[in-house]
């Protein structure tokens, strides 16, 4: 079992510089972006694909159903049962045994505000967001330690995958986008603009090709 934790200050830092990768966009120059309000609907999905790779909904009236105790992946055979604490300010990765609650580990990311820890779709990886980087920094959860791969994306805060598993979702939210990606080769195919002024949180599907993105400055759901 793993879980990961959003941001958070363990140990005193300084405000930290905003850097980019490959030329991105910096904080202030997001912030002073003027955004155009366009309807979130994910790329389209083919028939086929969605009907051989999507896992089946086994109870319509639970989705997580098959998420429960004894149900996990046979990927996460050999996952540390860790927990991964990002530090937003000083760019780390702190790791902490569940059974100890001991830190057994810390490293550096080499970015700056770094996010959330997300499992990736097939459960063999863990990718932190390190949104004032723009890229995402891989963690190999059976050893808890970095593979050295960092995906270059732009302002991650969260990471999302569509069902079947052929796209990752990443909310951008200092830029105040929604930017889908192919999973197999990292290639951003589509960004929609969202009115949330950098306060892009989370999504989750509304049925069909829809998503619902949390946007907390507007108190509501759009």
């Amino acid at each position: 079992l793993m879980a990961a934790s959003c941001g958070g200050n363990l140990r005193a830092a300084k405000e930290p510089t905003i850097t980019t990768v490959d030329d991105e966009t910096t904080l202030d120059q997001a912030q002073a972006e003027v955004s155009t309000v366009v309807p979130v609907t994910a790329p389209s999905l083919s028939t086929a694909a969605t009907l051989s790779t999507t896992p089946p909904l086994v109870n319509p009236a639970n989705i997580y159903s098959e998420a429960g105790v004894g149900k996990f992946s046979a990927n996460v055979t050999g996952a540390k049962q860790y927990v991964y604490v990002p530090s937003t300010l000083d760019g780390s990765i702190t790791v902490i045994d569940q059974a100890t609650m001991k830190v057994v580990d810390r490293y550096n990311t080499g970015g700056q505000l770094v996010q959330h820890v997300v499992a990736g779709y097939d459960m063999r990886s863990l990718y932190a967001n390190v949104s004032g980087s723009n890229f995402l920094f891989e963690i190999d959860p059976v050893t808890a330690r970095p593979t050295g791969k960092k995906v270059s994306v732009s302002a991650p805060y969260n990471l999302y995958w569509t069902p079947d598993g052929t796209r990752a979702i990443v909310m951008a939210e200092r830029l105040d986008r929604i930017d889908f990606y192919d999973r197999a080769t990292w290639t951003k195919i589509k960004s929609t603009t969202v009115p949330c002024r950098s306060q892009v949180k989370g999504t989750n599907y509304g049925g069909g090709s829809s998503i619902r993105f949390i946007c907390p400055t507007l108190d509501e759901q759009r």
